[in-house]
C-alpha cells in the first residue's frame, strides 16, 4: 500500500513555524516576568504623612557616609537645644496660666500658651521633614466659632491638637538629651557605627513625630462635640 509522503517544503515551514512560535512564547513570558519584577515596592519607601506608600524619599543604607546620614545626626544634635526651649515654654506658659486659672489673666495666658503650642508643632514638623525627610500633614486650622474673645478661649483651652503638641515637647527632653550626647561621642570617637546609630535613633524620632505631630481628624471632631 502507498502511503502518501509530504512535501519536503511544507514539513520545513512547519517546523520553523512551531519554533517561532515557542520562541515567541518564551520572549512573552519573560517580558511580563521583568514587568512583574520591575513593579516590584522599593522597601524603604515611605508615604505622605510620615505613612507608608509614596511621598517621602526613598533612604540610602546605613552604612554609608551619605547626605542623608549627615542629615540624620544634624537632626539628633539639634534635639537637645530645641527640646530644651520647647519644653521650658511648655512648662512655664502652662503652669503660669493654669495657676492664674483664678485670675482675669490666667485663661487668656493658658489659650495663648497652647496656641504658641501649636506654632512650635509646625516648625518642628518642617524640621522633621527638612532633615528627616518625613512629610507631615498640616492639622485643621483653630476654629475659633463666632462667640468672638470667649469663643477662641474656649476653643483654644480645649484644642486637642496644642496639648498633643504640648506632650510632644514635655516627654522630649530626656530623648533630646541622650541622642545629643550619643551623638556627640560617635562623631568624635565612635566613627564606624555612627551611620547605623544615627539610622536607628531618627527612625525613633521619626516615629514620634508621626504619632503626636500628624493630624487625628476623628479624635480633633469628637473633642469638638
Amino acid at each position: 500500500m502507498n502511503t502518501p509522503s509530504t512535501p519536503a517544503g511544507s514539513t520545513g515551514r512547519s517546523g520553523a513555524s512551531g519554533a517561532s512560535g515557542a520562541f515567541d512564547g518564551a520572549g512573552l513570558s519573560g517580558a511580563g516576568s521583568s514587568a512583574t519584577d520591575s513593579s516590584a515596592p522599593d522597601p524603604f519607601a515611605t508615604g505622605p504623612s510620615g505613612r507608608s506608600g509614596q511621598g517621602d524619599a526613598p533612604l540610602p543604607p546605613a552604612r554609608t557616609f551619605s547626605g542623608a546620614t549627615w542629615k540624620e545626626v544634624a537632626h539628633l544634635l539639634l534635639n537637645f537645644p530645641v527640646d530644651l526651649f520647647g519644653f521650658l515654654y511648655v512648662v512655664v506658659l502652662l503652669s503660669l496660666g493654669a495657676g492664674l486659672s483664678v485670675t482675669v489673666i490666667g485663661l487668656p495666658l493658658l489659650a495663648g500658651g497652647l496656641a504658641g503650642c501649636r506654632g512650635l508643632g509646625r516648625l518642628e514638623r518642617r524640621r522633621v521633614r527638612g532633615l528627616l525627610g518625613v512629610r507631615i500633614d498640616e492639622p485643621r486650622p483653630l476654629r475659633a466659632g463666632r462667640l468672638g474673645f470667649f469663643g477662641w478661649l474656649w476653643s483654644s483651652i480645649k484644642d486637642p491638637v496644642a496639648w498633643r503638641h504640648a506632650l510632644y515637647f514635655v516627654i522630649r527632653l530626656p530623648w533630646g538629651i541622650l541622642t545629643f550626647v550619643l551623638m556627640l561621642v560617635l562623631v568624635i570617637v565612635g566613627w564606624p557605627v555612627l551611620p547605623w546609630v544615627a539610622r536607628g535613633l531618627a527612625n525613633a524620632d521619626r516615629a514620634m513625630a508621626r504619632a503626636l505631630l500628624s493630624p487625628s481628624d476623628e479624635l480633633e471632631r469628637r473633642i469638638a462635640e
